[in-house]
């Protein structure tokens, strides 16, 4: 295979030295084993939040979001309701409809597959 013959993955920490170097800053210790030849590639979720002097890869794809909203002063209970403005009222009587429908055809599963007796009901033998 490929792995025998020298080529593949091997996923590797970081050293030790770049670990008490940077103990809390997990990109400059990466990119410090990189730059001594410990490790070829770092791969996982980082910020760099410092210019470094080594050269780096360029990203492949940078984003940049700039939220703007009014300012509003609404209360509480504007914010407690505004989760349920999504739907109108038809739509919340559907939604409880289908909930209760559900509910009660588990029911009567759960009752006919129960060792105990099964409550009387209108229409079952």
């Amino acid at each position: 295979t490929t792995y025998d013959q020298g080529y593949g993955i091997v996923q590797m920490n970081v050293s030790d030295e770049a670990n008490k170097l940077y103990p809390t800053d997990s990109y400059l210790a990466c990119a410090y084993d990189i730059t001594l030849g410990n490790l070829d590639l770092c791969a996982g979720p980082f910020l760099n939040l410092m210019p470094l002097s080594i050269n780096t890869t360029v990203p492949l794809y940078e984003e940049h979001y700039y939220l703007i909203v009014r300012r509003s002063n609404a209360n509480f209970w504007y914010y407690f309701i505004l989760p349920f403005n999504v739907f109108n009222v038809r739509s919340w009587a559907l939604i409880l409809l289908v909930i209760c429908t559900v509910a009660f055809t588990v029911d009567i599963i759960t009752d006919k597959t129960d060792n105990k007796p099964a409550r009387t009901r209108i229409g079952t033998a």
